[in-house]
């Protein structure tokens, strides 16, 4: 509230941003200040861009040199799975300060894009005959899907369609799509930032995809449950890590903004 009336009074104060930024990231990266009710996605993306152009801002007005913004504006673009800029601002803070962590953030986003792009790459290493058997699972999920669909299946959202990933667009938000997705693998992940846990999953049209669940409480979701997305928001990560270039689907999934059926049961959270 002091940076917002600071703010009033003189929109160069590059501290004010700053301290206005952190008070927002907060809100984002604590669990427990996370909103309950599902927010419009529109609505998540808006505060999302408002944080990220505080940072701009701090940076603009004259805090150029301070790593720590750096520092904190990485665990942001991790939060939201931008992991080239995570990975610039954690290289910038490192310059600027030694003594910060950000080397280790650097090589936990690395392993973290190696093993997921690898992952995705080797159908999480799935023999054959459990391909099938996966696959036929999803078949007859996208099948009932269809009938839910057709019965009214969550009447709040009117317009749902089954989706697969050649359904769904990277530059926009995907309002009206039902994915399932059958989860094959799931990731430990040593980033500090991260809120995330992270999967690897089949999905309708027979493509493996990455999957990042932002907000969902341990122990919620399970290898042998489908997980439903309604409004799956899709990034293709495509970056060079160590020499080699990592490229793979994402569907993203903030549990405040999009809903997630677990055995087509809305995951409370």
């Amino acid at each position: 509230d002091l940076a917002a009336a600071a703010l009033e009074i003189d929109l160069q104060d590059a501290y004010s941003w700053y301290v206005a930024a952190l008070a927002r990231l907060s809100l984002f990266l604590q669990p427990q200040a996370q909103p309950r009710a599902h927010a419009p996605p529109r609505c998540r993306t808006k505060a999302l861009q408002q944080l990220l152009a505080s940072f701009q801002q701090a940076e603009r007005c004259g805090l150029a040199d301070l790593a720590d913004l750096y520092y904190n504006r990485a665990a942001l673009h991790v939060y939201c799975q931008a992991f080239d800029a995570a990975l610039r601002d954690y290289a910038r803070a490192g310059e600027l300060d030694a003594l910060l962590p950000a080397r280790q953030q650097m090589d936990s986003i690395t392993a973290l894009l190696l093993q997921l792009g690898g992952l995705v790459g080797s159908r999480a290493g799935l023999k054959e005959k459990q391909w099938v058997r996966v696959s036929g699972l999803l078949a007859k999920d996208a099948a009932k899907a269809k009938e839910l669909l057709a019965q009214g299946l969550l009447a709040q959202h009117p317009g749902l369609r089954l989706a697969g990933l050649p359904d769904l667009s990277p530059s926009a938000p995907n309002l009206s799509a039902l994915l399932p997705l059958r989860p094959l693998v799931a990731l430990a992940t040593p980033l500090a930032a991260s809120s995330a846990l992270y999967l690897v999953a089949l999905e309708p049209s027979g493509r493996c995809v990455a999957l990042a669940l932002v907000g969902v409480p341990p122990g919620a979701v399970g290898l042998q449950q489908l997980l439903t997305v309604v409004a799956p928001e899709l990034k293709d990560i495509s970056t060079f890590v160590r020499g080699q270039k990592v490229s793979f689907p994402l569907v993203r999934v903030d549990v405040a903004d999009s809903m997630l059926l677990v055995d087509w049961v809305p995951l409370a959270v």
